[in-house]
């Protein structure tokens, strides 16, 4: 499963070196009057608020023998309807983890802008109820400023200044909204001792890059300036992100954006600093955790471990992962940390990581080499080999090793089994931590694959039913295994079935180890019945690959997993009544083969059969590929809209 980050060339444009904050908070003039009077926009007539200005500038300051950086934000939001009311309010978050070094959120100011008749008048802040210190954690705060008399029309702003030393924490610039952007503005200026990969996802926005000399002052008692390379990045009318984020396990991940790693930091007469990731010396670290390592010395469950029978690695290691789904419920938090392990067990509840290595102790008492497997969520975004650490996984799950092979195992779901693992898995990056050496490992492979089996006629109605049989294997199981167990019996088949159809007789089995997940049941379809001496039917009947695509698609898709799904539909005909015709056989494909279908439908007396096989053989589809995937099922909805008309004779 391929993913792209879509970097986009310089546009050069001109700009001056440095940008204050009392610069920054342009004044209400500058707004064209059709904006600010617009009740919507043209382009977006459901938003519920434009974003009209941001400017933000990031500049490096040396002082008492160090460099630090204080970013001037500035943003102007008129709100165009009552769900837009929540832009009055912004949060800032900032870091107090280094007691010498704290950062500070300095120079705030926020006004909210109603129109009286006659101009919009500025209603300022109050700064002892607009604002308050709210704490995340004992080392992150969060600046809450609200304006209280913001209402449909108003233009709200916000100004303030961000003072931070920790030089490898630059924030990103999220340039791309929740609400459309109609101009926003990013101005930093790095000095050259300080080395920035700075990387731009998303749409494409006009970079600037000129060089200038800046004076620091004194370091270690000597006078010194320094080049610096001085960056603005402009964006103007972009479409508000959420519309565009169907079909994305982690959209966050293609919202235009701007991001600082900081690789070193190198000044003269000094040891220079690396901020690049080894990951090897984090996986040895992670490994050395005692908040890690420690809970692995402990045994738990030893007479429930020793009750398993001799067998196939695959079964034994399947009677471990319910042995812990039996005595432990997910709490539905991640962690790479235990809470504990015990505590869980007693409580019957437990996180990912009480359950998991759980299970790896488990497995290493039943005799096997167990390795736990860290990564990062797919719901949380790519990992950034260079920059990320140890600190961007929120997730670990289990590697059994037997005769070279690995198997790897997920307790947290209710239907996971050997080789199986939930969606949000699935990624191309993990790291398993064995004894000799950490490894990555791509858990983007597994896939899944269902058969559909359906023998129908019509009933006393007139009504079309049959009975349907599906028998699902590996990730095929967990969406609709794990839809039974929460009850949702017939959820999980709406994306295949016809408007209107019902479900009944739903009963389900697991095959022996899990091997597969079987779901009989009745289907009856309204839509298809005998009308006089013609019937009209889809022989598609429960094949309606529900996927919305649009023409045009600004971001990828990104589908669950790699799938194969094969039906097969056999009708039984009323006496006499025969087609007026019968379709070709049907293929289709992607350009590169990555989406392919093939329905041959065939009539041998009163039987009408349907066979239809699709295959999605990758799970990622970036926008280059998105026209031939826009085609693919734009032909394929056609292709099962289609309907066969039978006359009798």
């Amino acid at each position: 499963m391929k993913r792209k980050l879509f970097l986009f060339s310089a546009v050069l444009f001109l700009s001056s070196l440095y940008v204050s904050a009392q610069e920054l908070y342009s004044k209400m003039g500058a707004i064209p009057e059709e904006t600010l009077f617009a009740a919507s926009l043209p382009s977006e007539p459901d938003a519920s608020a434009v974003l009209l200005k941001e400017e933000i500038a990031t500049r490096f300051v040396f002082k008492n023998d160090t460099f630090h950086y204080e970013t001037d934000h500035f943003v102007r939001i008129k709100i165009l309807k009552e769900e837009g009311l929540k832009y009055a309010t912004t949060r800032v978050n900032y870091s107090i983890a280094s007691a010498d070094k704290p950062e500070q959120v300095k120079k705030i100011s926020a006004a909210v802008f109603n129109w009286n008749g006659k101009k919009f008048a500025g209603k300022y802040i109050s700064k002892k109820n607009g604002i308050k210190d709210i704490a995340l954690s004992p080392t992150e705060h969060q600046k809450v400023i609200s304006l209280s008399g913001a209402k449909v029309g108003s233009v709200v702003e916000f100004t303030y200044t961000l003072v931070s030393s920790q030089l490898e924490s630059l924030r990103p610039w999220k340039v791309q909204r929740d609400i459309p952007v109609v101009d926003a503005t990013y101005r930093i200026t790095v000095p050259e001792y300080l080395y920035y990969d700075i990387k731009r996802i998303g749409l494409p926005i006009e970079v600037l890059e000129v060089n200038v000399s800046q004076n620091f002052g004194f370091m270690s008692n000597t006078l010194f300036s320094e080049h610096s390379n001085e960056m603005t990045m402009t964006a103007k009318n972009l479409p508000s992100f959420l519309p565009l984020s169907d079909y994305l396990m982690c959209p966050e991940d293609y919202r235009t954006s701007v991001n600082f790693y900081l690789d070193f930091i190198r000044i003269p007469k000094r040891a220079p600093q690396e901020f690049i990731t080894n990951w090897d010396n984090v996986a040895s670290a992670f490994k050395n955790q005692p908040r890690f390592a420690d809970p692995l010395k402990a045994s738990y469950l030893n007479d429930a471990v020793k009750a398993i029978p001799a067998g196939k690695v695959e079964m034994r290691i399947m009677a471990l992962l319910d042995l812990v789904r039996n005595n432990m419920e997910w709490n539905k938090v991640y962690s790479i940390y235990p809470e504990d392990i015990a505590g869980a067990l007693k409580s019957k509840k437990g996180n990912s990581a009480d359950m998991n290595l759980l299970l790896l102790i488990l497995a290493r008492q039943a005799g096997y080499e167990a390795s736990p497997i860290v990564l990062r969520t797919r719901d949380m975004g790519l990992i950034d080999l260079k920059h990320n650490n140890m600190n961007a996984m929120n997730h670990v799950i289990v590697g059994v090793i037997d005769k070279g092979n690995v198997y790897c195992l997920d307790a947290t779901s209710p239907a996971s089994g050997v080789n199986t693992l939930p969606i949000n898995d699935l990624v191309e990056r993990s790291l398993i931590l064995r004894d000799a050496a950490a490894m990555w490992m791509d858990l983007s492979k597994f896939d899944g694959s269902s058969v559909r089996t359906i023998n129908a006629s019509f009933n006393d109605k007139g009504e079309l039913t049959g009975a349907v049989s599906e028998r699902h294997l590996g990730e095929s199981i967990l969406p609709v295994a794990e839809g039974m167990a929460n009850g949702n019996h017939t959820l999980y088949a709406s994306q295949w079935t016809p408007d209107g159809a019902t479900l009944s007789s739903m009963n389900s089995k697991w095959g022996e180890n899990r091997s597969f997940f079987q779901v009989d049941y009745v289907i009856t379809d309204p839509g298809t019945k005998i009308e006089g001496d013609k019937i009209s039917i889809n022989p598609m009947v429960m094949f309606q690959k529900k996927i919305p695509v649009v023409k045009e698609r600004l971001l990828p898709v990104d589908l669950p997993y790699v799938e194969r799904f094969q039906q097969i539909v056999n009708i039984t005909l009323p006496e006499g009544f025969v087609p007026e015709a019968i379709p070709q056989p049907f293929r289709l494909q992607t350009a590169n083969g990555s989406l392919q279908a093939q329905i041959l439908i065939e009539c041998n007396g009163q039987q009408l059969m349907c066979r239809v096989d699709y295959q999605a053989k990758k799970a990622f589809y970036s926008t280059d590929e998105y026209e031939s995937f826009f085609k693919f099922f734009q032909s394929l909805n056609e292709q099962n809209s289609k309907r066969i008309t039978f006359i009798k004779k």
